[in-house]
């Protein structure tokens, strides 16, 4: 009873040999318990931040490998994903990532699509704290993707019958706003590759493409998709093209911008890309550019504007032909979707000969395959200037001139209707064919002028044409003037080329022969065939012995 008695006055009771201390146990053993916490938290954080500071990652066991490689598999609506092995680390700012390392990714007949050498994904912390992997942002690297377009110019991205595109540009970001519109795409707010290779195979032009070095960037919003991918290109050049290209798709529409700059292109590489630009292609010309277009509502083109410069090449339409060079060219393009219309509001072009400027249009016709066969253009021409050289003694300055014209791409015929062109205040006009095939150009031309005095026939009388009748003109012609002059040029391969010019002249003074006096306010006519000269007054006079003597009809 003692002992009873003692618990009930309050007095400490005796610990019986044997006892255990309780309190102390307890006390005991929640500091081991919190302890042994508190330590496995700190050496995780030494870890976590080890990994962080060294990059180091740890190899996750093959057979979470295998239940994620089934479990994305299960999520993929068609095709194939393959996987080689899965890695966890934390990046240099603490963010845990997951790799999956060797992905590959394949169509329903086994055709490899794209290869990933790496892609990791930043996860959500406190989703993982939840015990759910729920990416944020991916990073991928080594990434080689193929892309096949058809014939007509559709994209084949299709993975299979639930998934793809339907083929065209628009298709294709209408896919990607609805991929990122999903699990698992739907919470990751970017994606990020590096050394990305892109290989396009190109059924339209039997060409294939393969862009290195790439690296592409994505960011989505509630609103849009906005994906901007820069990579070099091969041109057929010791130097590469470097190519930056970027899409804003909106998410509740298929309409979208397209936004292209690239530098040290290949001309034809750029014509195969777009009808628009179809007329690049009888170019050989590196070429440097911007272009910004619009994909409306309806997923069709609305416009495209942009800027286009050319380094020195040629036009060389087929091979066969001699190419014509030049040394650069500007143009600002503007197309009209509605009116099928590429206007150009600045056209600049310089070459060893001389320089022009003015703008223009062309209509797009006559389509096959999704290409325009024909283009129906007019041009006005605001200056152009034909330097000293090869053609003229001296250079001749164009004061204005307009043309209409049709334009053949395969085969290349440009079809004059009317080319005009102003120099010190007289019109000349020309029409005719130009043509380029197989064995060579072609050129039918036809020209015509009202009236020309002596030294705007001297500026323009071309130094190979008849140059011995141009000599007497300029020696031994003090005056004349030139009326209804007609000419005509004739080249084709393998035949001699020809030359035609005629035109009647009046108030001619001068010396037809050197030791003969003057012929005086003669009036008649001339005619150049190829190099043979013939001038024929019909009315004039020569002063002989103080007086006057009418040279009478015929003379010659």
């Amino acid at each position: 009873m003692e002992g009873a008695s003692g618990r009930a006055s309050g007095r400490p009771v005796p610990r019986q040999p044997g006892q255990p201390r309780r309190g102390r146990r307890r006390r005991l053993f929640r500091f081991g318990f919190w302890s042994l916490l508190s330590l496995a938290a700190f050496a995780l954080a030494l870890i976590y931040a080890g990994m962080a500071a060294s990059g180091r990652v740890i190899r996750l066991p093959d057979w979470v490998t295998a239940r994620l490689e089934a479990r994305l598999n299960e999520a993929f609506p068609s095709g194939a994903l393959g996987l080689g092995r899965v890695e966890f680390g934390v990046s240099a700012r603490g963010v845990p990532r997951l790799a999956l390392v060797g992905l590959a990714v394949r169509d329903e007949t086994g055709l490899e699509l794209a290869r990933i050498y790496r892609l990791q994904a930043g996860l959500s912390v406190p989703a993982l704290l939840q015990g759910r992997l729920e990416p944020e942002r991916l990073y991928l690297t080594g990434a080689e993707v193929t892309l096949r377009r058809r014939a007509d110019g559709t994209l084949d991205l299709s993975l299979g019958s639930r998934l793809g595109a339907s083929g065209d540009l628009a298709g294709l970001l209408d896919a990607i706003d609805a991929a990122f519109a999903r699990a698992p795409l739907a919470p990751i707010a970017g994606v990020e590759m590096d050394a990305l290779t892109i290989t396009l195979e190109d059924a339209r032009s039997g060409r294939i493409w393969q862009a290195t070095d790439g690296r592409l960037v994505l960011r989505q919003d509630a609103e849009a998709v906005d994906i901007t991918v820069a990579f070099d290109v091969f041109n057929q050049t010791e130097e590469l093209a470097e190519v930056e290209l970027g899409f804003r798709s909106d998410k509740a529409s298929p309409a979208a911008t397209i936004r292209a700059a690239f530098k040290n292109a290949a001309a034809a590489d750029i014509a195969a890309q777009s009808p628009l630009l179809a007329f690049l292609g009888v170019l050989e010309a590196p070429i440097s550019g911007a272009l910004r277009s619009r994909i409306d509502a309806s997923g069709a083109l609305s416009d495209l504007a942009g800027t286009l410069e050319l380094g020195a090449g040629a036009l060389s339409p087929t091979p066969g032909a001699r190419p014509v060079h030049f040394e650069t060219a500007k143009v600002y393009l503007d197309y009209e979707a509605g009116a099928e219309r590429l206007d150009f509001p600045s056209i600049e072009i310089e070459a060893e000969p001389g320089e022009v400027s003015g703008q223009g249009y062309l209509y797009l016709r006559d389509y096959s395959g999704g290409w325009p066969g024909t283009l129906l253009g007019q041009f006005q021409l605001e200056s152009a200037t034909v330097r000293a050289g090869d053609i003229f003694e001296n250079a001749v300055e164009i004061e204005a001139g307009a043309a209409d014209f049709r334009l053949r791409l395969d085969p290349f015929t440009l079809e004059i209707g009317e080319l005009s062109l102003v120099q010190a205040g007289t019109v000349f006009t020309i029409s005719g064919e130009v043509a380029a095939a197989a064995d060579g150009w072609s050129l039918a031309l036809d020209g015509a002028a009202e009236a020309l005095a002596r030294p705007q026939a001297l500026a323009l009388w071309p130094r190979a044409l008849a140059p011995r009748a141009r000599r007497w003109l300029a020696e031994r012609v003090s005056q004349v003037e030139l009326r209804g002059l007609n000419a005509s040029l004739r080249i084709r391969p393998g035949a001699p080329r020809r030359v035609a010019a005629g035109a009647g002249f009046e108030g001619f003074t001068g010396r037809v022969v050197r030791q003969m006096a003057p012929l005086e306010q003669a009036s008649g006519y001339m005619v150049i065939e190829d190099n043979r000269f013939m001038a024929v007054a019909e009315s004039g006079f020569v002063r002989a012995g103080g007086g006057a003597g009418e040279a009478g009809e015929g003379g010659k």
